[in-house]
């Protein structure tokens, strides 16, 4: 088009119509709108056509290297073999390709016999041409026009004739067009290479791709980019895009993908360096995504200092982060003590300060700055609400506040949560230490396992009030390890209780681990401890060992100082080392007999009030004693009993899921038992059908079998009746009677189903036999019509050889009507060729045509007609009569070209 037009590709109009069956795009001259020619597809006959309006095609472009693009480099395609090829492959996935130019079909298909040799098929158009179809095109015409055999060239592919070709789809037609892109050289800058694969200077090609991309991402934006970076990211294939990115792409280019990748926040990018550590470190510590980087990409994000390592990264953003202020609260307070707890068993990471950080929605939950002894936190471990966050199903306590509950959580009691950080700890300083796996001579498996062990036998709510008598102060706790060893295993854990003196110990309370070096051993040891041992302290304070079988504990101390405020440690009894409980605020003892209720966080306590009889007797104090404990024994037995209830009624919930998750699966379960038993039955029913189908043909014999037991049955049934009038009534003959009448009407029941049977067998075979005789019609028709057409065509190619003998020359560009030949080159003999030798080579020819005529009825799958040696008989006479003309003429050597039709 553009050769003929004089319009170069890039200034080509293209419009598309989108038709009934298909669509077509046109190609224009944008200045006349003159229309060039046309790419048409049908999606009903699976066939594309493409046209190049006022063309020819030489019949030498069959010969090797034919082309009459040889010299111009404007064009694509200088070997000539391109077209040949093209044909090829389409043949190859089973496409018809016709090409219809200068007057002539040129089909391309395989030979009769076998499938190696391409083979291509010209004959004539028959149809006489219009004298419009002759004229020339009008210059100024856009107006669309079916392609003319006799002045442009269309080349239609796909299923082009018959069903025989395979159809090609709208969907693979899109796909072609995908790939026809339009690339104009720039040819001031540099030279295809030989290979066409590139430039000759790989250097020069890398700088101008770079050059180019990122021209396109400033002009194009993210679309543009996100090409590049995919092109950048696949590890399965390099792009010549991307050769040599490293050292070709600028600063800007580079921080432009940065920028880009940095988009999606869940995702964090690490190269291959240290990958297996980096991945894990990702996930466990910054809680992202990891995606590895090529090294091409890596390399060069690094090389601009712009990508961080997770480490870089954790230190960045929390270090840079605005430090926090200590939440006032309980929690937050039992929070820090008792992390400060985990870290104290090893010595090295024991003098660490806690610091919390605003780190936003990182996700960083903690970092370890060794180089200043700092534990950076994140400022939501404070909050037990935002602690949690989105994990909340993975903490009981926590999932069941989910239902409403407003209240404040003021005892820590979430173990996971000192275990997580304590494991990020510990996984940062066996980094550090470069992975030795131990801690101060112990291992990091072992401290973890102590960390935990310490933190289920750590005492939880710790409280001290003033007692029921004067100078005592009562000191209770929460014992959940106590409870369940003595249920399951009749166990009795002690704790050691120490209540020390505000005054002289206060700096006692920021102790965290109770250490006991010669703890004894063994159970009996253990039980000879009561409740009532006393000890003193170094500091001369007073300590209790108590033994605990329950979850709420207390103990009560005596005879203290009335002036002095008291505080407990409480912490599990001999053991190597165990964790301080978080310590109330120091309390001073009763001041004066009292029995006033007191409300604590814990519960409800009574405190004695003064007596303003002093004169009261002993018995009076000792029913004001008994009253008192069996007021302190009830109001024990209901906190035991309120928190029973709240177990049980967190247990009922649980089983409730549990139930319901039961009746879901179960319901499923029947569905799928109800399904699969519908397809056994379906199963069995297909079966039953076959076996009836098999069993049709038995049962006919049976049927000539039944029927004449049946007769004898009725002759042995005439004979009992006989019998029966003419003697007594038995009751032999009448069971015998009956069992005959009800095989007789068994019988009779059978039969009427094979007349069933074979009623339906007998339509069934009409219906068969007459499609059968119906397509036995149409097969001897068919075989009748392609006889009768060969016939003719034998007869036209005989009288064609004939008058071929009559011929003085021979047009270079005729063809015979009506007879079809391979498309070749022969050559005739020389002058002085004898009279027999001739007359020879014109029977060889009518034999050779004879020959060919049957190989082509072999390729159309019809057979040769059985007249056919009268035929070739007939041809013989013709051609002894017609070899006396040839010996007037002398026949000069030349080539013959002959054209077939398709």
């Amino acid at each position: 088009m553009s050769k003929t037009s004089g319009v170069s590709r890039d200034k080509l109009d293209y419009v598309r119509t989108k038709l009934a069956n298909g669509f077509r795009i046109t190609v224009h001259n944008p200045d006349t709108s003159q229309i060039l020619g046309f790419l048409a597809f049908d999606k009903k006959r699976g066939m594309l056509e493409l046209c190049n309006y006022n063309s020819q095609l030489a019949r030498e472009v069959l010969d090797m290297g034919g082309t009459s693009k040889a010299d111009d480099d404007e064009m694509a395609g200088t070997h000539g073999e391109g077209f040949k090829l093209a044909a090829l492959l389409m043949i190859r996935h089973g496409y018809q390709t016709r090409i219809t130019a200068s007057k002539f079909y040129w089909n391309f298909r395989w030979g009769a016999k076998e499938k190696k040799t391409l083979w291509c098929f010209l004959s004539e158009v028959k149809k006489t041409p219009t004298q419009q179809e002759l004229s020339p095109q009008n210059t100024e015409s856009s107006l669309f026009r079916d392609a003319s055999p006799w002045k442009d060239v269309s080349v239609k592919m796909g299923c082009v004739r018959g069903k025989q070709g395979k159809s090609i789809t709208e969907a693979e037609v899109m796909e072609w067009l995908k790939v026809c892109i339009h690339f104009d050289r720039p040819k001031e800058i540099g030279h295809i290479g030989r290979d066409r694969k590139g430039m000759e200077d790989p250097e020069q090609m890398a700088t101008l791709l770079a050059k180019l991309w990122e021209e396109a991402a400033k002009k194009n934006g993210s679309r543009m980019l996100d090409m590049y970076i995919d092109m950048l990211l696949d590890k399965e294939k390099v792009w010549h895009d991307t050769l040599d990115v490293v050292s070709k792409t600028t600063q800007v280019m580079a921080k432009t993908i940065w920028s880009r990748l940095k988009e999606k926040k869940d995702n964090f990018y690490y190269g291959s360096q240290n990958a297996a550590k980096d991945s894990a470190m990702i996930k466990s510590l910054l809680k992202k995504e990891p995606v590895l980087l090529p090294d091409r990409l890596w390399k060069t994000l690094t090389k601009y200092k712009l990508p961080q390592t997770p480490l870089e990264y954790r230190k960045n953003i929390i270090c840079d982060s605005e430090t926090a202020p200590i939440l006032n609260t309980p929690y937050c307070a039992s929070l820090m003590r008792t992390l400060r707890a985990a870290l104290a068993l090893d010595p090295q990471i024991q003098p660490l300060l806690l610091v919390f950080k605003k780190a936003g929605t990182s996700g960083l939950d903690s970092y370890l700055d060794s180089d200043n002894s700092k534990l950076l936190l994140h400022e939501n471990w404070m909050d037990f609400e935002k602690s949690h966050g989105d994990n909340s199903t993975e903490c009981i306590l926590s999932h069941m506040r989910n239902s409403g509950d407003v209240n404040p959580i003021e005892i820590f009691s979430c173990d996971h949560i000192i275990i997580e950080i304590c494991n990020q700890v510990l996984q940062e300083l066996d980094r550090i230490r470069a992975g030795k796996g131990f801690m101060g001579g112990r291992s990091v498996n072992s401290l973890k396992s102590q960390v935990s062990e310490c933190l289920k036998n750590m005492l939880r709510g710790i409280r001290a009030f003033p007692g029921p008598q004067k100078g005592e102060i009562c000191v209770s706790w929460e014992d959940n390890e106590a409870e369940k060893l003595f249920r399951l295993h009749h166990l009795k854990l002690q704790c050691c209780v120490t209540l020390h003196r505000e005054s002289t110990c206060s700096h006692k309370r920021s102790e965290l681990l109770a250490r006991e070096p010669g703890y004894r051993t063994t159970y009996k040891d253990l039980i000879k401890n009561s409740d009532d041992e006393m000890r003193t302290e170094a500091c001369g304070c007073s300590q209790k060992i108590v033994t605990c079988t329950s979850v709420d504990n207390e103990i009560t101390f005596s005879d203290l100082s009335l002036t002095e405020s008291y505080f407990p440690m409480v912490s599990r009894a001999h053991t190597p080392i165990a964790f301080f409980g978080y310590p109330p605020a120091a309390q001073k003892p009763a001041q004066n007999q009292s029995i006033t209720v007191v409300n604590t966080l814990r519960g409800t306590y009574i405190r004695m009030k003064p007596s303003l009889d002093w004169k009261g007797s002993q018995a009076a104090l000792a029913n004001n004693k008994r009253e008192l404990s069996e007021a302190l024994g009830k109001v024990q037995e209901a906190n035991t009993e309120l928190k029973r209830t709240k177990q049980t009624l967190i247990s009922c919930e649980l089983l409730s899921k549990e139930l319901n998750q039961k009746v879901i699966k179960a319901e499923n379960y029947s569905k799928m038992s109800q399904i699969h038993e519908l397809e056994a039955r379906i199963q069995d029913l297909t079966s039953h059908l076959d076996n009836a189908k098999f069993e049709t043909t038995g049962l006919k014999t049976q049927l000539a079998t039944i029927q004449s037991e049946k007769e004898t049955l009725q002759q042995r049934l005439g004979d009992v009746q006989i019998q029966t009038n003419s003697s007594h009534w038995d009751s032999e003959a009448q069971e015998t009677t009956n069992e005959l009448q009800n095989r007789i009407r068994r019988m009779k029941l059978k039969i009427e189903e094979y007349h069933q049977i074979n009623e339906q067998l007998r339509e069934d075979n009409q219906v068969i036999e007459a499609r059968a005789i119906e397509a036995e019609s149409q097969r001897s028709a068919a075989i009748l019509q392609m006889n009768e057409f060969v016939i003719e065509r034998y007869e036209a190619s005989i009288q064609g050889q004939s008058s071929s003998q009559s011929t003085a020359t021979f047009s270079r560009q005729s063809s015979i009507p009506g007879f079809e030949r391979v498309a070749g080159i022969k050559r005739g003999r020389s002058p002085s060729m004898d009279l027999r030798m001739r007359e020879e080579s014109v029977m060889r020819g009518a034999a050779s045509n004879s020959h060919s005529v049957n190989e082509e009825l072999d390729m159309y799958g019809a057979s040769p007609p059985r007249h056919m040696s009268s035929l070739v008989k007939s041809e013989r006479e013709s051609v002894s009569g017609t070899s006396r003309l040839t010996k007037k003429f002398r026949m000069e050597s030349r080539e013959v070209i002959d054209l077939s039709e398709d």
